[in-house]
């Protein structure tokens, strides 16, 4: 209640103290929880040698055979620079990968890199490229087919008049 000459506003309210507690975690639970975290780190960590390891083996096994599968026909295919990733397409101009898994890089201020896909750390590059390197060698594949088929063709026709000469040949 007022009184005489007190306002409104002169009044002073106190707040509240409202108190929270939360419980402490006593230290052996807070140890028992570290240790089971570094446990699951460690399996993590294990498992992402091995997928490495795994990784390693494949990048190696695809140049193995893509170098098996282009050694009749080219030693080298363009990549498109479009496929690469972002780092690389700011820079170069064109790109090549040779059967051995190396990626040839023509950089737009004249040099040339050359980036090792063997290596762990250009894996991502392998799988950036993959797509465009498989559209390459279908093509590559095409083409080849197409050439035997058109020598296969002319061989047949050249072949069967000469078995008609020769027959002629024959009857003399």
């Amino acid at each position: 209640m007022l009184t005489e000459g007190e306002t409104e506003t002169s009044q002073t309210i106190e707040p509240q103290a409202i108190i929270t507690a939360t419980p402490i975690e006593d230290k052996a639970s807070k140890g028992e929880t570290a240790i089971e975290r570094l446990k699951g780190i460690q399996e993590n960590v294990g498992q992402m040698f091995e997928l490495a390891k795994e990784e390693g083996t494949l990048v190696n096994e695809f140049f193995n055979t893509l170098a098996t599968v282009l050694k009749p026909f080219c030693e080298v295919l363009e990549v498109a620079v479009s496929s690469l990733p972002k780092i690389y397409q700011t820079r170069a101009i064109k790109a090549f990968l040779d059967r051995h898994g190396r990626l040839i890089l023509v950089n737009k201020n004249g040099e040339v890199e050359t980036l090792d896909l063997t290596e762990q750390r250009n894996h991502d590059v392998v799988v950036a490229i993959v797509d465009d390197v498989v559209a390459k060698l279908e093509t590559l594949l095409n083409a080849q087919r197409s050439k035997v088929e058109k020598r296969v063709k002319f061989l047949t026709s050249v072949t069967k008049e000469l078995q008609k000469i020769a027959k002629v040949f024959a009857e003399i």
